[in-house]
């Protein structure tokens, strides 16, 4: 194999693993906005029940309010990010790989599955998996444009 050739399938698999990155991302921020509701909820509910008013310069308002800025922000990152991921995904999908390369590829890096349990769900030997990993990335780096 040739220095370009390796180079290329290199490329390639950084692009595919950005998708784990992008994942780890999406679950931060799903977690941090999980977290950001919580407080907002235990804030806001005090002022329903009978709390103290929503005065003008109130501090409770205002940090309802700033909790939920900060949400919106996370949630215009986390669509983003989302749709990243999906681009690495629609580009597996759309690529002239066979159903199989395919399903590996998308188990390996959207799914994000060990080696082990791709073997289980394809009801394929240890090393096959892996064979029809090294095969899909080979001819994506023939086709790879950046």
């Amino acid at each position: 194999m040739s220095q370009y050739q390796y180079e290329l399938q290199a490329k390639v698999k950084a692009y595919l693993r950005k998708a784990w990155e992008i994942n780890v991302q999406i679950e931060h921020y799903q977690n941090e906005i999980r977290r950001l509701k919580y407080l907002r909820d235990s804030i806001v509910k005090p002022l329903s029940d009978g709390g103290r008013s929503n005065l003008p310069g109130d501090p409770t308002g205002n940090i309802a309010i700033t909790i939920q800025e900060k949400t919106a922000k996370l949630m215009d990152k986390l669509v983003d990010l989302e749709n990243q991921r999906d681009d690495i995904e629609t580009y597996i999908l759309v690529s002239d790989l066979t159903p199989r390369h395919k399903e590996v590829l998308l188990k390996r890096y959207v799914e994000l599955k060990s080696w082990d349990k791709i073997c289980k769900e394809m009801i394929y030997s240890e090393n096959h998996p892996k064979k029809l990993h090294a095969q899909a990335i080979n001819y994506l780096a023939q086709d790879w444009r950046e």
